[in-house]
């Protein structure tokens, strides 16, 4: 229509990120500033190096922003953003790796152009999985993030009048794939909160393996607004991040859903001022559970 400008990627989600990587000797954090992306680690869990820029050909003289920093199944680091880098400036989704973090292959442009680069999740068969609607859709799949096809048929959530939040996609250490969905009503309508939870084995016959209804939340209690799904061996955590219409980004409350080994569920209290709803969250046996965010 006349005067429409279409969004650009990085307005949709331009909140100063910062992710976590998790490994075995090491703590990495990635981030984009002045579009550039930039990075610092640790090897004590405590103590981080100083910040350095990734040299090209990642950090260039275009912008690179929304990062996503990620490990496939050879253990190669995986790196994807958004940049403007190709002739026409426009602000597309791009992958890099490295076997080192230090030197970088020339990045890939992958998707099509309304691709979310932070959506996409390696499995352990050398894949790339990647789902973004909400409701309904089908996983896709590839083998090198440019060609993607939808091995199976579409997933559909039962949310009644409920708005989904972005989903979540995992593996367990099983190769069963999870999928994990937030659905939250207007206050208005004063239905509670729904986290859903299916499985899959094959990524085409999916079962809801658990509803979550998330009660006791009001005007001066607000329900969840998004979350990030993490996985401990057998134990699930969704981190969720509370938020009211009115509230800013520093009076957010943060809470903790929990599915034990044996299926039960539990959650914890709602706690103030720890993080906001762009915090990422990882996990590993070595250094436990870290929750990084900008401030």
């Amino acid at each position: 229509p006349p005067g429409y400008a279409r969004p650009r990627l990085t307005d949709m989600r331009r909140d100063e990120v910062v992710k976590v990587l998790m490994e075995d000797d090491a703590v990495r954090l990635v981030w984009s500033l002045d579009e550039d992306l930039w990075t610092s680690v640790s090897t004590d869990g405590k103590t981080f190096s100083a910040p350095r820029r990734i040299a090209l050909p990642v950090s260039s003289g275009w912008s690179e922003q929304s990062c996503h920093v990620m490990t496939d199944e050879s253990g190669r680091y995986l790196l994807t953003f958004v940049s403007d880098r190709d002739a026409q400036h426009r602000e597309l989704p791009y992958m890099s790796w490295s076997r080192d973090f230090q030197h970088w292959s020339a990045p890939l442009r992958i998707g099509p152009s309304r691709f979310y680069p932070g959506r996409i999740t390696p499995d352990d068969k050398g894949r790339f999985l990647y789902f973004h609607e909400r409701r309904q859709s089908k996983v896709r799949v590839s083998r090198d993030g440019r060609h993607w096809h939808a091995p199976g048929r579409a997933y559909r959530f039962e949310l009644g009048k409920r708005h989904a939040r972005p989903p979540q996609l995992l593996q367990r250490a099983d190769g069963t794939y999870l999928l994990a969905v937030l659905a939250v009503a207007d206050l208005k309508d004063k239905q509670p909160p729904l986290f859903v939870l299916a499985g899959s084995s094959d990524l085409d016959r999916w079962r809801v393996i658990d509803c979550v209804r998330l009660t006791g939340h009001g005007r001066e209690n607000p329900p969840p607004r998004a979350f990030k799904l993490v996985r401990e061996g057998s134990t699930l955590f969704a981190v969720m991040f509370h938020q009211g219409p009115n509230e800013r980004p520093y009076d957010q409350r943060t809470s903790v859903l929990r599915r034990d080994a044996d299926g039960r569920w539990s959650r914890s209290a709602v706690f103030h001022g720890v993080a906001r709803t762009s915090a990422d969250v990882g996990h590993h046996p070595r250094w436990g559970t870290y929750m990084v965010w900008m401030s």
